[in-house]
């Protein structure tokens, strides 16, 4: 040891009196005999503390830094003790802080936010102060500093994403920024939310391919489109808008809608194969729903039935085709939760086997022209009037069915049916009837809340409440049916009834 002395001879004296301050440090002063400068300035700011001294002894390769920084930030020599691990990213925090004072109490004050803080100002220096201020939730940025831009933009937003405990690591920010510019109110948001961070737990469709992990994602987020307004035209069907029937059955984002579907399931009169809830069904959902002159393949659509459902209200116009070419889908069927308009003059054709369409107001159906291939139905849970419209199906299935049905008032005028027609039922508290002509051969189920005059015959030239009323100019197979004489010759395969 005294060889060292005499080999540092100049330093005896500062070995001395340090080693009398620190209370017998002699040996680890002789072991660091070239920092006894930076020692002795540690021994000051930390006013001889043998427990403080004994951590810089054990740290000796970063007593200079330690002093550095001491010196740089006003005399944090005890903060920087403390935290003696992470003095590289205070040292890089510290510079890219300007040595502020105030700024680096948040770090000292979240030092285990401190290497993560550094990584984000390191690739965002232009937000420091926000970061700063954001020390708490930085996670919520971490490895998606686009998620930045949003919380500067829309705090309030952001917290209630954070909130939600949503995983925004695998939530893409276009999501978000979509949910952001629908201007959902604060319940809204939260049931949004909610459907995503939990998700509505259902099994792919079994004809579908199986999903990739993204492709789980995009599924889930895409309920979001269930909030926004769609207008769909032209030759490309948007599949990347349809989620599983299951999924929006679960969410509270579309139970609304989905109540309106289960409601024209449960009218009256529906046998047990037409009321049975989609097993395996797809559901295109928006608030406003416009479709016009499209021409859409549905071949990539991997279910049996396609709803397409508004919350709001759904325009139809135009000349729209949907084939359901090589996919599964055999059943159509377009519900609004609001007004279903269907423009004079439009021609809706289905290549698939059923075709329904149901609204919860009332739905006029004014020259229009309705095709598919077995099986059309309308319904309301209100009135339904149809006028000067035909509504036609191929044949090919042998039993092909034409169902209408109104929770009030069934109104039909002038509606003309292909001759393959084999089954027509309509059910209303009224139906009242003009210019009508029955295909020959085909069965006759007509059903009002009183049913039929004496047990079996139609009112004649009238309205009557609760009555089946052949107003004018009522066939079958062009046979006049205008009085009970005739129905008793020509109506055998007619039959009035009452609502079940």
């Amino acid at each position: 040891k005294m060889a060292t002395v005499f080999a540092n001879v100049d330093k005896a004296e500062k070995i001395r009196d340090l080693s009398d301050q620190l209370g017998g440090n002699a040996d680890e002063l002789l072991a660091n005999i070239d920092q006894l400068d930076v020692i002795e300035d540690l021994a000051a700011d930390f006013a001889n503390d043998p427990t403080k001294m004994a951590t810089v002894f054990a740290n000796v390769d970063k007593a200079e830094k330690i002093r550095d920084l001491t010196d740089q930030l006003g005399g944090s020599a005890d903060e920087l003790l403390a935290n003696i691990d992470q003095l590289d990213v205070i040292e890089d925090l510290a510079g890219d802080l300007a040595n502020d004072p105030t700024k680096m109490e948040s770090v000292f004050a979240n030092p285990d936010k401190a290497g993560e803080l550094a990584s984000l100002i390191d690739a965002n220096p232009e937000n420091v102060d926000f970061l700063l201020g954001q020390i708490d939730g930085l996670d919520s940025f971490s490895g998606n500093p686009e998620f930045i831009n949003l919380a500067q933009t829309d705090p309030a937003f952001f917290d209630s994403v954070v909130e939600s405990g949503i995983d925004l690591s695998s939530t893409p920010i276009n999501l978000l920024n979509q949910l952001r510019d629908l201007g959902l109110s604060g319940d809204e948001l939260k049931i949004v939310l909610s459907d995503l961070k939990d998700g509505p737990q259902t099994n792919a469709p079994i004809t579908a391919p199986p999903p990739t992990n993204d492709e789980i994602l995009v599924t889930d987020s895409s309920l979001v489109s269930l909030l926004d307004s769609h207008t769909l035209g032209g030759l490309d069907f948007p599949k990347d808008l349809v989620v599983a029937f299951e999924s929006a059955k679960a969410s509270e984002i579309f139970a609304n809608t989905i109540s309106v579907y289960d409601a024209l399931n449960q009218m009256h009169g529906i046998n047990e194969s037409e009321s049975a809830s989609i097993s395996n069904g797809g559901v295109l959902g928006g608030n406003n729903i416009s479709i016009s002159s499209a021409n859409f393949s549905l071949s990539e659509v991997y279910y049996d039935s396609l709803l397409i459902a508004s919350s709001n209200s759904m325009n139809l116009s135009g000349d729209m085709y949907l084939s359901a070419g090589a996919s599964s889908v055999i059943e159509l069927i377009l519900v609004s939760s609001g007004l279903m308009s269907l423009e004079s003059g439009s021609l809706l054709e289905f290549g698939g086997n059923s075709l329904k369409l149901g609204s919860f107001e009332s739905m006029e159906v004014m020259n229009v022209d309705l095709f598919a291939e077995g099986e059309i139905h309308a319904r309301s849970l209100d009135n339904l009037v149809i006028s000067n419209t035909s509504m036609r199906t191929s044949g090919s299935g042998g039993a092909d069915f034409i169902h209408l049905m109104a929770a009030n008032e069934l109104a039909i005028n002038n509606l003309r049916f292909s001759d393959q027609v084999r089954q027509i039922t309509m059910d209303a508290m009224t139906i009242n009837l003009w210019n009508l002509d029955f295909p020959d051969g085909s069965f006759v189920n007509l059903n009002s809340q009183y049913g039929g005059l004496d047990g079996r015959y139609p009112n004649f030239g009238s309205k009557l409440l609760g009555r089946v009323n052949f107003i004018e100019n009522i066939r079958y197979n062009n046979n006049l049916i205008d009085s009970r004489s005739d129905f008793d010759q020509f109506g055998s395969s007619i039959s009035i009834g009452t609502l079940k």
